[in-house]
């Protein structure tokens, strides 16, 4: 029997857990690194196992209270099936375990699971809507060739201008500099952090582009 509810939010930059009882109080939360299912199917089975853990000793479980929850994740990517079907063959300890996307899971959320729309705008952006019982979405298909307005577009917008300015088409900005200086103004640099970037490494340039707009 099902005593503790699990819910579980995995973006390209944080998995955060929350763990409840049946009467919906909050007993524990944990915090891990991104768990969006793009980035490897086994490296977000572990962010997510490893937030949920973190939720369950500030919560003071017992490890055989796995057994006891029912954990609902909704992770980014969760939406291509390739990767649903892979992330629900890895082995979890739990009663029972149910998967969708992070955007349906944050519409859930905020309308206790009737019909509404959101917007999502974090590391990657989606829009959602739910209604008469169907999913209509915008955006959302990941970076870099969706997303638009995410903080992984924002970085990469604003590393493509930088170098537009470093090749002097278009004037010096703020922004710029402070971009340049962080790669040693070695545009070498710069393409061998690309070679390895994932979308959380641009998104931590996001910030930056509000600083210069300020």
């Amino acid at each position: 029997m099902i005593e503790y509810w699990v819910g579980v939010d995995g973006g390209g930059t944080h998995t955060r857990a929350r763990i409840r009882d049946r009467a919906g109080k909050l007993l524990g939360e944990g915090r891990a690194a991104g768990s969006n299912l793009e980035l490897g199917i086994a490296l977000a089975h572990g962010n997510v196992l490893a937030a949920i853990e973190q939720a369950r000793i500030e919560a003071g479980l017992t490890v055989d209270a796995q057994q006891r929850m029912g954990v609902g994740l909704a992770l980014a990517s969760a939406e291509l099936a390739d990767c649903y079907h892979a992330m629900l063959t890895m082995p979890f300890p739990f009663a029972s375990v149910r998967l969708t996307s992070d955007a349906f899971g944050a519409c859930l959320g905020a309308f206790g699971g009737e019909e509404g729309a959101i917007l999502i705008a974090g590391t990657g952006s989606a829009g959602l809507i739910y209604r008469h019982g169907q999913l209509h979405t915008c955006s959302g298909r990941g970076f870099p060739i969706s997303d638009l307005g995410s903080g992984a577009w924002l970085g990469l917008r604003a590393i493509q201008q930088s170098l537009l300015c470093h090749d002097g088409i278009l004037p010096p900005s703020t922004l710029a500099i402070r971009l340049l200086d962080h790669f040693k103004r070695d545009q070498a640099e710069v393409v061998r952090w690309a070679a390895r970037a994932i979308p959380a490494d641009y998104g931590r340039f996001a910030p930056w582009v509000f600083d210069a707009a300020s």
